[in-house]
């Protein structure tokens, strides 16, 4: 693949967008979607509202645990196998889910999706983005999270589909279309640039007789910045801070996105205002993915980290306080684009801290640790809602939870080890 039909765009960005295209389907339409299959089917089977949002917690929590093996999995047999795996087991569970008749087969569907959304979301996407970029990583992997910020464009043509066929018949049909196209887009993604005769950052290599060993064919081997091991990494006190604030960023956001429709509901919005809000947050996040993505190749992650974590938690007490529709406008602005700011901006410190050559397990471990608070969020402000009958304590609650998670990403050194440009060698080829 030295030479490609599209060799005019270098191959790492067909990988950002085939990653960010099966993120946006198989996985981003669900986790926006939720909020639109919230109120169905908790009428359809009378259910409580902590128990019908304990799904998306369990969601979360068992992502916490299948996200060290997925990484591992990317790192050791590559992302395209990880990802395939993914969405066929996601095309099961949206069947499964569709099929569900009662809270144990609720819980068993989603427990199935969570499973393989360790795989098709951003995840292992990420693992093989940061292989093929490294002076421009932040800004790529700020492309690929724009995938699921066009979840906006799907999350409407999801809800017709509940609210014209039902919620069963729009399982399946989302299910058909994630097996037409999330396989073949899997096919697309490739592991390290140098196996393909290819430099990161789509930099020209050497001529061949500069290579060490050419003579014959050489094979291109790419020395990358230092990379510490899941064990020194389990010890650097960077990794538990970064994993702190990232709890404290998923016991306010996930509630925020899997409630907002039922919260807004509660508060006497009606039900188009409420779905255009939930459809809303991933395009007005867009802005937030690309700009701190980008700025993260020059500026300073940890302080963008916390700059997100302050305006994500003020805009959670703004809609909080939210009880007509022209006060979703200011509290969707201020929450949306930093909650899409994060989603790249924490991976790439991650790579710069770490180093890439066990990128997915440690990331996957961040995860373990994180995903608690998107299992927290959903189940304390249901139970609130459930003794209180307000939507609006829980999500002041959480909202405040956000703010307390900058500390910690303020306490994350500028740099634990320099991210140094690559170095190229040539070994002779077989």
């Amino acid at each position: 693949m030295a030479t490609n039909p599209l060799s005019r765009v270098f191959y790492g960005w067909w990988i950002v967008a085939a990653g960010g295209a099966i993120v946006l389907i198989a996985n981003g339409t669900l986790w926006y979607g939720f909020s639109v299959l919230f109120d169905p089917i908790m009428q359809e089977f009378g259910w409580t509202t902590m128990a019908t949002a304990a799904a998306f917690s369990l969601r979360s929590e068992v992502s916490a645990f299948g996200a060290p093996i997925t990484g591992w999995l990317a790192d050791r047999v590559g992302a395209r196998r990880t990802m395939l795996l993914g969405v066929y087991i996601t095309i099961w569970g949206f069947i499964a889910f569709s099929q569900m008749d009662s809270l144990l087969t609720f819980y068993l569907a989603f427990t199935l999706i969570a499973i393989a959304s360790t795989a098709t979301g951003n995840q292992v996407s990420m693992v093989a983005v940061s292989w093929w970029f490294v002076r421009k990583r932040s800004r790529a992997l700020s492309f690929l999270t724009v995938g699921a910020g066009l979840s906006g464009f799907t999350v409407p043509l999801f809800a017709m589909l509940v609210t014209g066929s039902g919620w069963r018949t729009a399982l399946l049909v989302w299910a058909l279309i994630i097996t037409i196209t999330c396989i073949p887009l899997c096919l697309i993604v490739r592991n390290k640039p140098e196996d393909y005769g290819l430099l990161p950052d789509g930099d020209a290599p050497p001529p061949a007789a500069a290579l060490r060993g050419a003579g014959g064919a050489v094979k291109l081997k790419v020395h990358r910045e230092p990379s510490l091991t899941v064990g020194q990494a389990l010890r650097n006190r960077t990794f538990w801070y970064l994993a702190v604030a990232m709890v404290m960023h998923g016991i306010g956001s996930s509630p925020a996105v899997a409630l907002l429709v039922p919260a807004l509901l509660k508060s006497g919005i009606d039900v188009s205002s409420a779905t255009l809000a939930v459809s809303a947050i991933p395009l007005i996040s867009l802005p937030g993915r690309v700009a701190i993505g980008w700025l993260g190749d020059t500026h300073d992650k940890r302080k963008l980290l916390a700059g997100c974590l302050l305006l994500e938690g003020l805009g959670i007490l703004l809609i909080a306080a939210t009880t007509t529709p022209w006060m979703l406008v200011p509290a969707l602005l201020l929450f949306a684009p930093p909650f899409g700011g994060l989603i790249p901006i924490r991976p790439a410190v991650q790579a710069e801290v770490f180093g890439v050559e066990s990128i997915g397990t440690i990331q996957g471990l961040t995860n373990t640790v994180a995903t608690f608070g998107g299992f927290v969020g959903p189940l304390l402000v249901g139970w609130l809602v459930d003794v209180t009958g307000s939507y609006q304590i829980g999500f002041a609650i959480v909202g405040i939870c956000v703010l307390l998670g900058m500390p910690f990403a303020m306490l994350i050194p500028k740099r634990v080890q320099p991210v140094s440009a690559v170095r190229v060698t040539g070994t002779p080829g077989d």
